[in-house]
């Protein structure tokens, strides 16, 4: 049986979710994944950001919750813009490099418009050295 919620009940289980370590990743992104329809815009662009700015801090949880909020992500996109899927696999694998790299130059990778460019990630910062793709 299947419980109709409100979008705003999404966007809390969502906020609870993000980051913890049990399946309730899993289970809120695929909620999100099938209801995404339903939630409004902005809402998606806020948790697209919230996304992306914790897997810049390596804070998405162990691999399997990694996995799901990529692939929600990936669908939140999907549903924003028209750009392809190989596309935003590869800024992904782009923002993985940019992660790695930063750190060792003691830079966490942040955006300040909570969606990632893709050209911000072309150089480091503070060494300048071109980020290469894993």
């Amino acid at each position: 049986m299947k419980v109709i919620v409100d979008h705003i009940i999404l966007a809390y289980a969502f906020r609870y979710a993000l980051g913890r370590r049990t399946s309730s990743a899993h289970d809120v992104s695929e909620a999100i994944i099938e209801n995404l329809d339903k939630i409004p815009k902005y809402i998606l662009e806020i948790m697209n950001g919230e996304i992306r700015e914790a897997a810049a801090e390596g804070m998405l949880g162990d691999n399997c919750d990694e996995q799901a909020w990529k692939e929600l992500s990936i669908a939140i996109e999907e549903k924003l813009s028209p750009i392809r899927l190989s596309e935003k696999v590869c800024v992904w694998t782009k923002l993985r490099s940019a992660q790695a790299h930063l750190s060792t130059c003691g830079l966490l990778l942040h955006t300040t418009e909570g969606t990632l460019k893709e050209k911000d990630l072309n150089h480091c910062p503070k060494c300048g050295n071109k980020i290469q793709e894993a």
